[in-house]
């Protein structure tokens, strides 16, 4: 889990029933953004498509799509701190390996908010804490990892991340490539991302 746009918190689990020789990871990007809209009321102005295009059932998105099988040995997700509501199964904290991913909000405020005013809410700085508590105190504690310290010198933050998340370093997780399409990050790209906030 992150905060806002401050942080992203992870979530990297073994995928039940993964066949060989097929993807190494399958990355997430936000799968309860749909859930988050609809239990929080919040607007955004791709709300509407957003619904229309991804499962909005938070118990049904732990279970069949953060939780369920597929065809990659990992799956990796990206989730923002706030988007933890009320009512997502215990499954969500308990399995998996956590970590998250902080940013000083001092870096992010200019473009934040040029996409919605900056609030603690939007931010999601107190859900973050309450979080990180939450996997300590079930003794789940997550990596946690500055996002200067991964831009300075990212092989070795990975290959620590790695080695405290037990899967094996690659060389290729230093360069960036998309295979299929990103949600809802296709349809909310053109509002945030154009901005550099996450």
């Amino acid at each position: 889990y992150g905060g806002g746009t401050s942080h992203s918190c992870m979530v990297c689990t073994k995928v039940p029933e993964y066949k060989s020789n097929v993807l190494f990871f399958t990355v997430l990007d936000e799968p309860l953004y749909g859930n988050f809209l609809r239990v929080s009321g919040i607007d955004r102005p791709y709300k509407d498509q957003l619904l229309s295009n991804m499962e909005s059932d938070g118990n049904k998105v732990v279970k069949d799509i953060i939780y369920g099988p597929g065809n990659s040995k990992y799956r990796f997700c990206k989730h923002i701190s706030k988007q933890k509501v009320l009512g997502l199964p215990e499954d969500l904290m308990k399995k998996g390996k956590h970590f998250i991913l902080i940013r000083n909000p001092l870096d992010l405020l200019p473009s934040f908010g040029k996409v919605v005013p900056p609030s603690f809410f939007e931010l999601g700085l107190l859900e973050l804490v309450q979080i990180y508590n939450e996997l300590c105190d079930i003794g789940n504690p997550p990596t946690v990892i500055d996002a200067e310290e991964l831009q300075k010198d990212p092989e070795a933050t990975l290959r620590t991340l790695c080695n405290d998340l037990e899967i094996p370093f690659q060389p290729s997780m230093l360069r960036f490539k998309i295979f299929g399409e990103l949600w809802p990050s296709k349809i909310s790209s053109k509002h945030s991302y154009k901005f550099n906030v996450y």
